[in-house]
């Protein structure tokens, strides 16, 4: 479990959070996406749990263009909802790929085996990455993308999504819309 460094294809530098398992030999990779909150201990607490099930799992921080080290405050989550509201799609879709690219490269990963799993905000980022990388699953918990992004992304998903969401929580009927869109254009394997 340590913090990592790799560039991005816009310049510069991502950071990140690697778990890896304890086992020899090479593992499924999955990208974990945190929620508002940034990179903080919940989401390294969640990566090390995957690894111990025995994945490598990489964390990126997402905000390191603009607040790098954040780690916001349950307490004031507007604060951190403002923060997320700076990101930009395509700032976001070159994290995507570049995490991407680094977990697949790395020496303890199974080429080409790799999913992303998300949280909150993070759960919009995994359905997204689904859209951009060639994953083979990704799981969204509580997270949708934009609405004007949501027909784009779903058009162009790799893997099968599975989708968590409370009963009666408050994004249940948008989001039960784009699991409804994602059948119609034929991937019948996303599970909410």
């Amino acid at each position: 479990m340590t913090d990592v460094r790799f560039p991005t294809p816009a310049g510069g530098e991502l950071n990140a959070y690697l778990a890896k398992p304890s086992t020899a030999g090479q593992s499924p990779g999955v990208i974990v996406l945190h929620e508002a909150f940034g990179l903080n201990d919940d989401i390294r607490a969640w990566a090390d749990r995957f690894a111990a099930e025995g994945y490598v799992a990489l964390a990126p921080e997402l905000f390191h263009r603009f607040a790098p080290g954040y780690e916001g405050s349950y307490d004031d989550i507007p604060a951190s909802i403002a923060l997320a509201g700076k990101l930009v799609p395509e700032s976001v879709i070159a994290d995507f790929v570049a995490s991407g690219a680094a977990l697949d490269a790395h020496a303890a990963v199974a080429r080409g085996r790799i999913g992303a799993i998300g949280y909150c905000m993070g759960g919009g980022m995994a359905f997204a990455s689904n859209a951009v990388l060639p994953l083979r699953a990704a799981v969204s918990y509580y997270g949708t993308p934009p609405a004007e992004m949501q027909a784009q992304l779903a058009a162009t998903l790799h893997g099968p999504m599975l989708f968590v969401w409370a009963e009666r929580g408050r994004t249940r009927s948008s989001s039960l819309a784009l699991v409804r869109r994602i059948y119609r254009l034929g991937m019948p394997n996303s599970t909410l």
